[in-house]
């Protein structure tokens, strides 16, 4: 019984895992969208071309580093949700080891 039990447990956590790479990638593909439809509205605002792209690429510039650092943030979290499910699937089955003999 006992088995079973860290078998269904592993395999939550690996699903719950997936779930959270997916959620990643979504959030992360909807900071890209909206990283270029920012730059395309704020460059429609201004009249003058050289005006435009200064701001423009200004404007760029700053949501690229948001995005880096929600980047960083979302790798940071993800190794360490990683590494929490490693330690638990080790424990675990350490705890299996030590019950069965």
């Amino acid at each position: 019984m006992r088995i079973i039990i860290i078998i269904i447990n592993t395999h939550i956590q690996y699903i719950v895992y997936y779930i959270q790479i997916y959620i990643i990638i979504h959030n992360m593909i909807l900071h890209i969208f909206y990283f270029i439809i920012s730059t395309f509205i704020s460059s429609m605002f201004f009249i003058n071309f050289s005006i435009k792209f200064i701001i423009s690429f200004i404007y760029s510039f700053i949501l690229s580093l948001s995005f880096c650092f929600i980047f960083l943030y979302y790798l940071i979290c993800f190794f360490f949700k990683s590494f929490d499910i490693i330690i638990r699937i080790f424990i675990n089955i350490y705890s299996f080891v030590i019950t069965v003999s």
